[in-house]
């Protein structure tokens, strides 16, 4: 197994490629909006927005209200990314779990160039 590979939970080991340079503002973009290093925190990102106006107004918002999806998506573009383009959306959702989206992403990273010191720590 070549570095730039990830086995997968469907069993197969996947490619991860480097960054284009046409990408370069979706890196920037998307990378901003998420924690690389953990993804739980991703899934568990609370909308402070929502909150805050829940608060000042003296209501309560449903558990699954107090939520954004906002670093999950932006996560989910840079593993897109990833994968070239080549595995869409909905079974990169499927194939990947949890505990590899970090190896997934440094991978990504390290072999598009970027410092893994000065990048990661960006995200946390």
């Amino acid at each position: 197994m070549e570095d730039n590979f990830v086995k997968c939970r469907d069993g197969k080991e996947y490619e991860i490629y480097p960054a284009l340079i046409r990408d370069k503002n979706k890196v920037r973009h998307y990378s901003a909006k998420f924690n690389a290093t953990s993804a739980i925190v991703n899934l568990l990102a609370p909308d402070l927005e929502k909150l805050q106006r829940a608060e000042k107004n003296g209501e309560e918002l449903d558990i699954d209200d107090s939520f954004t999806d906002e670093p999950y998506n932006a996560m989910l573009e840079i593993l897109y990314l990833a994968f070239g383009e080549k595995v869409p959306k909905e079974k990169i959702e499927e194939i990947v779990d949890l505990a590899t989206i970090p190896k997934i992403l440094e991978i990504f990273y390290c072999v598009s160039g970027y410092d893994k010191k000065k990048v990661m720590p960006m995200m946390e």
